[in-house]
């Protein structure tokens, strides 16, 4: 579950959220959502800063890439329908490009938010590990350190293993 990550979670946060925010081309709400209501009504722009942050170079609007990954973080750590359990397989991976983290909680948040709630663990693993990988792979001329794991990852999807991969990870 989330809260036994909450340590590295929090720091994230602090790191995130102390770098500030500049000018964005889309809008990151102003603050976190107080009610379920709330955070199901800011469900299509978690899922929009998701899809941003996957897909926007690392070296490019920084700020703002900070200012989207202390807002999905704190959003998923707080929201009452979307539950993240984070694979302790994959989160060393993460150690070099932190970034990355939050991709993985961000791909897993959206899938399951796009598929009814989802709580398919395997299904959610494999949407974070995607996420973190297209993050990983566009990114290698932008900043992102090598990790020979994270392209074990990616040639396992392309060869169709990934979800044999995940299960194997979950239950050992």
């Amino acid at each position: 579950m989330i809260n036994s990550c909450r340590l590295p979670l929090l720091l994230l946060i602090g790191l995130f959220a102390s770098l500030g925010a500049q000018a964005q081309s889309f809008q990151i709400p102003d603050s976190l959502p107080k009610t379920k209501a709330d955070f199901v009504n800011s469900e299509s722009a978690v899922i929009k800063i998701v899809d941003w942050y996957e897909s926007t170079p690392l070296d490019m609007q920084q700020n703002q890439r900070k200012s989207a990954g202390a807002y999905l973080l704190s959003w998923i750590s707080n929201s009452p329908t979307v539950t993240v359990n984070l694979n302790a397989k994959v989160v060393p991976m993460t150690k070099k490009n932190p970034e990355l983290l939050v991709g993985f909680m961000g791909g897993w948040a959206r899938y399951s938010l796009q598929n009814n709630y989802s709580k398919n663990v395997i299904q959610c693993n494999m949407a974070g590990i995607r996420c973190m990988v297209k993050m990983y792979m566009s990114n290698l001329d932008h900043g992102m350190k090598r990790n020979k794991d994270i392209e074990n990852l990616e040639a396992l999807d392309q060869n169709g293993g990934l979800e044999d991969y995940v299960v194997k990870q979950l239950t050992s």
